[in-house]
């Protein structure tokens, strides 16, 4: 059975904590839009935990753990770097290795191609419902996000960030507004965010 990967995508904690007691897993390119990050990931082993650490000037600190298994340190970072890599489509993107630790480089690029070929299968099997037709209705750009059938994304209006279509159970999720709902709550929350957006250009002019 599949262990459990928690994830956190963008770790910011003690640069000294990533440091200590670790094997250096690659060091890679990460596209975030107009820049190109280059982050360094290493693995940590307790008794009874696997820990994937990321070194960046960007982000430091513990972005995936599971359970240990029997299995080798490598195929412990390959798993948990793979977890890591789904949790930030539509943010960031490997493009390259550049130092191969115990993920060598051609194994770091396998990974990623598997990772994309994977996505655009997932997308191909997307299907419209309802909730993603008013998303589109709205003026939010739904597409599929390809980390599984029912997922999409779309623009949260007036902000920077996305929010979240479930085509299964016809909810919009937005972790950032902590907002949720279906398609009628949908349509009052995009009110609520251009309404305030509105309100807020009109005192800027007055």
């Amino acid at each position: 059975m599949e262990r459990k990967i928690q994830v956190t995508p963008w770790p910011h904690e003690d640069r000294g904590r990533t440091l200590t007691g670790t094997t250096m897993v690659c060091t890679y390119l990460l596209d975030v839009f107009v820049d190109a990050i280059e982050e360094t990931l290493l693995l940590h082993r307790t008794k009874d935990q696997d820990e994937l650490l990321i070194a960046s000037e960007f982000c430091c600190g513990v972005a995936a753990t599971k359970a240990r298994d029997r299995e080798g340190p490598a195929e412990a970072a390959v798993k948990l770097t793979g977890a890591l890599i789904r949790s930030r489509v539509g943010f960031g993107w490997p493009s390259k290795c550049l130092i191969g630790g115990i993920v060598g480089r051609e194994q770091f690029h396998k990974l990623v191609a598997d990772i994309r070929a994977e996505l655009e299968a997932n997308r191909r099997q997307q299907m419209k419902t309802r909730i993603v037709e008013v998303a589109d209705e709205l003026g939010l750009y739904p597409a599929p996000s390809g980390n599984k059938p029912a997922h999409w994304t779309a623009t949260c209006p007036g902000t920077n960030h996305l929010l979240y279509l479930d085509t299964n159970r016809e909810q919009f999720y937005c972790g950032y507004c902590r907002r949720k709902g279906g398609r009628f709550e949908l349509g009052q929350f995009v009110a609520d965010r251009r309404g305030r957006d509105m309100s807020r250009n009109r005192a800027y002019r007055c």
